[in-house]
């Protein structure tokens, strides 16, 4: 050994690999919708609202 060391995810590679982001989409009526960022390593608590067009999301 020269000195170095190596870290490694004390719960392996299936641990490294998890879900750590929760999105929950909500109804609210007839063409709208709301996106909620509810977990997050990176972001802070937020949501906002969206309809679903034929060109494709419109915020």
């Amino acid at each position: 050994s020269s000195g170095s060391s190596c870290v490694t995810a004390a719960l392996g590679n299936t641990w490294s690999h998890s879900v750590n982001t929760r999105l929950i989409l909500q109804y609210l009526g007839s063409e709208r919708r709301q996106i909620l960022i509810a977990k997050s390593p990176l972001a802070p608590f937020t949501s906002f609202a969206y309809t679903i067009k034929k060109e494709g999301l419109v915020l």
